[in-house]
């Protein structure tokens, strides 16, 4: 357990917010205002995972159902957010992860 907590530490908080896991997937941890994850923002939501991971992790799914970010704890805490990237053409956004999307009309592309 403590060396998955030092990989996630040093991994995500140096690696904008990715791990090999979540690079796999399309998915990375950012600030709620979108700038990469910080070292302090990792430390923070990964020491709470141990709060969020109580009773089979029902703590963290509570409160990730009560917020509309689906923010588990550790995340409110550090004021991060768990994001899908993807790709439009040559830039790239990013939505939080749960979130529905609307297909993007002609009408609005222009």
């Amino acid at each position: 357990m403590l060396v998955a907590l030092v990989y996630w530490l040093l991994i995500e908080g140096f690696w904008d917010g990715y791990t090999i896991g979540k690079r796999l997937f399309g998915i990375r941890v950012v600030q709620e205002n979108g700038t990469p994850c910080t070292l302090g923002s990792s430390v923070v939501r990964n020491l709470l995972e141990i709060i969020d991971g109580l009773f089979y992790y029902l703590i963290g799914f509570i409160s990730m159902a009560m917020t509309d970010k689906r923010q588990r704890l550790g995340d409110r805490v550090a004021g991060t957010v768990v994001v899908r990237e993807t790709s439009v053409s040559t830039t790239s956004s990013t939505t939080p992860v749960g979130t529905p999307t609307e297909p993007e009309s002609p009408a609005r592309s222009q």
